[in-house]
């Protein structure tokens, strides 16, 4: 779908749902981002609509990085040791599973933590149309 095609009817199915068109409502602008029409009144909430998605994104790489890092880095940890000591090596694996999970959770928390705080900021200042 072109860009043009996609506004038509993105300004389409606002009407539909609100009853008027976006520029009675206050949003006076409108622009594409990764295949979504974002609505908005001035260019400041549009900017921060899009510094709010890149650090989503950073969030969700930077955690993913970490995680692989941390358990990586547990493992072999864990695994040089149980060689230079010649033990079994079940307990430190059990931990390290129990450690991996956790960092999930910290990280999945903060994650969400974060993509809440931008969403309540933009929500009432702007409105994303997503073309299923």
């Amino acid at each position: 779908m072109s860009e043009k095609d996609l506004l038509k009817t993105a300004d389409a199915e606002f009407e539909k749902e609100f009853g008027k068109p976006p520029k009675e409502f206050g949003f006076l602008k409108s622009a594409i981002y990764n295949g979504c029409v974002v609505y908005f009144p001035t260019q400041k909430e549009y900017n921060e609509f899009i510094k709010g998605q890149s650090i989503i994104a950073k969030t969700f790489r930077n955690g993913k990085l970490l995680l692989i890092t941390v358990v990586l880095l547990y493992f072999i940890a864990a695994m040089s040791y149980c060689y230079a000591l010649n033990i079994n090596s079940l307990y430190f694996i059990i931990a390290g599973t129990i450690l991996s999970i956790a960092a999930i959770i910290y990280i999945a928390h903060n994650v969400l933590f974060r993509i809440k705080k931008i969403e309540k900021s933009c929500r009432e200042k702007l409105i994303v149309y997503e073309n299923d």
